[in-house]
């Protein structure tokens, strides 16, 4: 029944888009009614459309949910480059911050190149190592470099003896 739903739902955005073709929150809502009923595809050509016609500041949600959708498809590139262009747009401080380096992570883990991550999140840490050190220590213990995570854990000892990552 909630399929039958989510069909109707996007018959519905199928024809408010016909009236308003150049809403953002249209396209945004009717990617995200597609993806319910499992059309990636679909999704990711209406989530292109929304960034077309969005704000500056409605586009980083929507970079997040193209990187998302592309994920879901396997297309990494793809992924990774929105992800790239969502960077571009936020400050280290916005609340998608987080988000973006969770999926970065998720999407390197896909395809088992967590190294590769840690060595791009090394350079970060040059310039915010109470951001990047934690999250390097984790991706070294989950790639068993158990003795990189040590001394990971040392340097954000140096930088931030506080840090909450530090305890337990």
């Amino acid at each position: 029944e909630r399929e039958g739903r989510w069909h109707s739902l996007v018959h519905h955005y199928s024809q408010l888009l016909q009236l308003h073709p150049q809403d953002s929150q249209l396209y945004h809502n009717f990617a995200g009614a597609l993806l319910k009923i499992n059309q990636a595809p679909r999704a990711l050509k209406a989530f292109t459309k929304a960034l077309t016609y969005a704000s500056r500041s409605k586009r980083p949600a929507i970079y997040l949910e193209l990187s998302r959708t592309h994920r879901k498809l396997q297309q990494y590139p793809q992924a990774l480059l929105s992800l790239k262009k969502l960077s571009r747009l936020i400050a280290p401080t916005h609340w998608l911050h987080k988000a973006r380096i969770a999926l970065e992570i998720e999407v390197y883990r896909d395809q088992q190149k967590l190294s590769e991550l840690i060595a791009h999140y090394q350079k970060q840490a040059k310039r915010r190592p109470s951001q990047f050190l934690p999250i390097i220590a984790r991706l070294q213990k989950e790639i068993m470099d158990i003795d990189g995570a040590i001394k990971t854990y040392q340097l954000l000892l140096q930088h931030r003896p506080n840090h909450p990552s530090l305890y337990l």
